[in-house]
């Protein structure tokens, strides 16, 4: 926690503190760290808010903290309301609206049909319309006719003839050829 400058608390290892009011120190932290373990399934769920109260406490006691051995007690407290708060963040629920095909499905019925669920789910010419009519207002414009295939008119089909391909010449210069050796008898003798 960020040391507090105008009450004069926080983390001051040039002042001493009494035996006494270290112990008292480091037992309440001890209680505080025991109880968010214990209780750790409590604090996750989203409604529950013993979770800052722990924070808020603990915030509190590091006012007094003036040596390390202290200070490593409220690092660890810290520590364990870190990793709950994070295990609340998961735990809490953002989808507050899921797509539910059935119900929608149900509810396209109820507007073409005019009628609510139960009663009749046919569908005729103005239900349709309705539907239509409905729909209308999402569409800017009807999406441009492409033939992925092809067109559907029926033509004479037109094949490409490949043409044959020449070999490459992947030579780089004039071509070298061995010519046959011949061993001076001499030249073996002189050596």
């Amino acid at each position: 926690m960020a040391s507090d400058d105008e009450s004069g608390g926080g983390f001051d290892p040039t002042n001493r503190q009494n035996q006494s009011e270290r112990r008292r120190i480091r037992q309440d932290y001890i209680h505080i760290t025991n109880t968010l373990q214990d209780n750790q399934q409590d604090y996750v769920n989203p409604s529950d808010d013993g979770l800052t109260q722990k924070l808020q406490q603990v915030q509190h006691l590091f006012r007094n903290v003036k040596m390390t051995r202290e200070a490593v007690h409220d690092a660890h407290a810290l520590s364990l309301i870190s990793q709950i708060g994070r295990q609340k963040a998961q735990n809490l629920h953002t989808e507050l609206t899921v797509f539910k095909p059935v119900e929608f499905a149900q509810n396209v019925v109820n507007f073409v049909t005019g009628s609510e669920a139960g009663e009749s789910n046919t569908i005729n010419a103005a239900g349709w319309k309705t539907l239509g009519e409905g729909s209308q207002t999402f569409f800017k414009r009807s999406p441009a006719f492409r033939c992925l295939y092809g067109t559907f008119e029926r033509g004479e089909v037109q094949r490409k003839v490949k043409a044959a391909k020449a070999p490459k010449d992947n030579s780089v210069g004039p071509k070298t050829s061995v010519k046959q050796v011949h061993i001076d008898s001499n030249y073996m003798h002189k050596t």
